[in-house]
């Protein structure tokens, strides 16, 4: 089942959610983003409404199926899989920053943090 069609045109870039002047075409910030990135093919047919909502129905049932997936091996191996894990590059819960970081309680916390605490 696609979804309804929308009154106003959106960007067809994956991830773009701006409205654009001409279905099909990117949005000014596309544009000054990706610039010459983004190529124009002379002859071809721009993506219309119903393709684009088709492509991100599609797109959005993988994210789902991923999601699924993702859940029942958590489920498998248990939430605290690996809790005390250490490792490094990690974002830190408390302070927002990169660190080596330990698994506590479902969430990477670092040393410093950690003596805080």
């Amino acid at each position: 089942m696609l979804p309804e069609p929308e009154l106003f045109a959106r960007c067809p870039l994956p991830g773009c959610s701006r409205f654009t002047d001409v279905q099909g075409q990117p949005c000014d910030d596309c544009r000054k983003a990706f610039g010459e990135m983004i190529a124009h093919t002379p002859g071809g047919a721009p993506l219309t409404a119903a393709d684009q909502a088709a492509r991100d129905a599609e797109t959005l049932a993988a994210y789902s199926g991923h999601t699924a997936i993702i859940a029942a091996a958590v489920d498998q191996t248990g939430d605290d899989a690996d809790e005390g894990v250490t490792r490094s590059n990690q974002l830190c819960w408390l302070c927002d920053q990169r660190r080596r970081c330990t698994r506590v309680d479902g969430r990477w916390e670092c040393r410093d943090c950690a003596t805080v605490v």
